[in-house]
């Protein structure tokens, strides 16, 4: 399996994320948002695991390779905008959402 790395523009912000990218996805796809410290290449084993079953993992704003630009807002509901910037880029209309610690509050922003 070959992982991708994609980059997503937002309002001036490049936000880094990793696909699975499955030839042949099976079920609805999984919007993975990680923790406060985590980088989206600790998840590699887990886009491997679970495909066929597409899954993008998300690094918003200032994590990993995501742009960290001074003065950008790093509040809750920008870390949701940067997950909904990269749910359009990958064109998911209906989609899974799983998230790990910190991840948790984007993710729960980003649902409601």
């Amino acid at each position: 399996m070959h992982i991708i790395e994609r980059f997503t523009d937002h309002g001036g912000l490049r936000l880094r994320w990793l696909d699975n990218a499955p030839a042949a996805p099976i079920g609805l796809p999984i919007l993975f948002s990680p923790g406060f410290s985590d980088f989206a290449d600790e998840y590699v084993e887990m886009l491997e695991f679970m495909s066929p079953r597409r899954v993008v993992v998300v690094e918003v704003r200032g994590r990993g390779g995501s742009d960290a630009h001074e003065g950008a807002d790093y509040s809750a509901p920008r870390h949701a905008d940067d997950l909904r910037a990269v749910l359009a880029d990958t064109g998911f209309d209906r989609f899974h959402l799983m998230m790990f610690s910190r991840g948790t509050t984007w993710g729960l922003e980003l649902a409601f």
